[in-house]
């Protein structure tokens, strides 16, 4: 079955699970397409665990006594590493760093350079498109790499969190993100006022263009199997 097929099927049927499963069942939805594997297995292992889910619905039995575990991040992380041992090293690496080029398009290619560097010069009428890339550009770049993968590993916790019946941890975990968003743009204006020493140039329609090809490229090719 394709991809496409996996989540038609994952939305229509979903819907049939009560609200505890469908809670239940969303984590492990989050937790899988969250991982550093390919979409397929993905998507395949979801509409398998579906099926897990209706079964003991119909036979009104604890989804964790289908499973075979009461937790359900045990559960997801013995599949994702059961699939990983087959791939290559290179796959491995690829599903770990396939956001890359996505970050480097709309975070250092939109924000960075074109609203932080190239809007500015254009208002003063300075028509160039030869970018200075910054040691400050290295590091917020850096800096939202890190973050990224940090929210994507949480994903699951969160969701946990926004949905869960615990107002007050919600309100808090709120304010936690709220304070670490305040402190991540302090660090940007930082960088932009201590660390202005140029790396190199680029050229900014290759830079884009370039990254735009791997990110098509990439959408291809993830997708062969939808």
């Amino acid at each position: 079955m394709h991809t496409k097929q996996y989540i038609e099927e994952i939305n229509k049927y979903s819907r049939q699970l009560s609200k505890e499963n469908q809670v239940k069942f969303d984590q492990i939805l989050l937790k899988i397409r969250f991982s550093p594997i390919n979409d397929h297995d993905a998507e395949e292992f979801s509409h398998h665990c579906l099926d897990l889910f209706l079964q003991a619905e119909k036979n009104q039995t604890p989804i964790e006594d289908v499973l075979g575990k009461s937790n359900l991040d045990d559960f997801c992380n013995d599949f994702i590493e059961e699939t990983q041992s087959g791939y290559s090293y290179f796959q491995k690496l690829y599903w770990r760093i396939n956001m890359l080029p996505m970050i480097l398009f709309l975070f250092t290619g939109i924000f960075e350079m074109l609203v932080g560097y190239l809007v500015r010069a254009w208002i003063k009428q300075e028509t160039f498109l030869t970018i200075p890339f910054t040691l400050s550009m290295l590091v917020d770049t850096l800096i939202v790499i890190f973050i990224t993968a940090v929210m994507i590993n949480k994903t699951n916790y969160f969701y946990r969190i926004f949905t869960g019946d615990d107002k007050r941890k919600d309100r808090l975990v709120t304010f936690i993100l709220w304070l670490v968003f305040c402190a991540i743009t302090g660090l940007f204006v930082v960088s932009k006022l201590f660390l202005p020493q140029i790396l190199f140039t680029v050229n900014y329609l290759v830079f884009m263009g370039t990254l735009g090809t791997i990110w098509v490229v990439q959408h291809l090719v993830e997708n062969r199997n939808v």
